[in-house]
């Protein structure tokens, strides 16, 4: 990015809401303001409810996630314009031809389409939260999939 005088210059969204914080006192479970976060990011067309009570800090992309999730910290504004960006341009992994170069055993081509059936809207946020195994096996996914012919 680069800087002009004070002025930072956004690449993506540029002065766009991205997210809503919905901020209770330490002694409200911020999981009980769900609902009241949901409605003010519908009404506001942002993707992202952000609750915390000073203690606890909970992540919510309502409209793929059923619950919010405890996280450790805020999100920087430009992870969440990033991520805000890849659900403008994200595809169904399906769609997206094997690039027969890359992957030339049945087997591969078995293994990156019961991968890719996974990664629908439904299956997407299990998929990246994992157990930790599989990182190489994403990897070479991502390679046969998205490399340019």
């Amino acid at each position: 990015m680069r800087r002009e005088g004070r002025v930072r210059k956004k690449p993506f969204i540029e002065s766009r809401s991205t997210a809503v914080i919905e901020a209770k006192k330490a002694a409200t479970n911020p999981g009980e303001a769900a609902d009241q976060g949901k409605a003010y990011g519908e009404k506001l067309g942002v993707p992202y409810v952000v609750l915390a009570n000073g203690e606890e800090i909970r992540f919510w992309e309502y409209d793929r996630e059923p619950f919010p999730r405890l996280v450790k910290t805020f999100f920087s504004q430009d992870d969440l314009e990033r991520w805000a960006a890849t659900r403008i341009v994200r595809k169904d992994p399906m769609s997206v031809p094997i690039d027969k170069k890359i992957v030339e055993r049945d087997y591969q081509t078995d293994c990156i389409n019961a991968l890719c059936r996974e990664m629908t809207d439904a299956g997407a946020a299990q998929a990246a939260r994992g157990n930790g195994n599989g990182h190489g096996a994403m990897s070479a996914t991502a390679t046969a999939v998205a490399e340019p012919r």
